[in-house]
């Protein structure tokens, strides 16, 4: 199956939105802000797509982390994914003052068919793959955003230089 076209956009809205404007990101999807948001903007998005390729919004949440000593992190949860590439999230974590935005997308091992999840950044610039990404749920997947953005030292597997926009 292909990635649906609604399932891919708003991945990518949702990264443009954070990296954007961050501070106006955490105040619609962090603590305050509207919780039906995302499912509104997902809907409205929806209305642009021929019938057939509308997904509907069942599924979508916001889990908000916002602790004095550590990092500032919202994880949005997305309809199931069906196919490769779709996200079960798109995390982003904001620590003093810069933002970054991670993906935790389905994937499929090419020669069984085994589904796993991989990581992956989406940046201005482009994508990085950070590999295998574990079970889809969600505070184990802030937990590894954070550890993510706090090493200095760690590197992608790959980068692909693809803007956003």
């Amino acid at each position: 199956m292909d990635s649906r076209t609604h399932h891919m956009q708003m991945k990518y809205i949702i990264a443009q939105l954070a990296l954007q404007n961050t501070d106006r990101f955490f105040a619609t999807f962090g603590a305050g802000g509207d919780p039906s948001y995302l499912a509104n903007l997902w809907e409205m998005m929806g209305e642009e797509l021929p019938a057939d390729e509308r997904v509907p919004s069942e599924g979508v949440a916001l889990w908000y982390r916002g602790e004095k000593d550590a990092p500032e992190v919202i994880v949005l949860t997305l309809p199931p994914p069906a196919a490769r590439n779709e996200a079960y999230f798109v995390g982003v974590v904001r620590i003093e003052g810069k933002c970054r935005v991670f993906c935790l997308e389905r994937a499929l091992m090419p020669s069984s068919g085994e589904e796993f999840t991989i990581v992956s950044e989406l940046a201005a610039d482009g994508r990085s793959n950070w590999g295998p990404g574990g079970d889809p749920v969600v505070e184990e997947f802030a937990e590894m955003l954070c550890g993510l953005a706090l090493d200095t030292s760690a590197r992608p597997l790959a980068f692909i230089p693809v803007p956003l926009a």
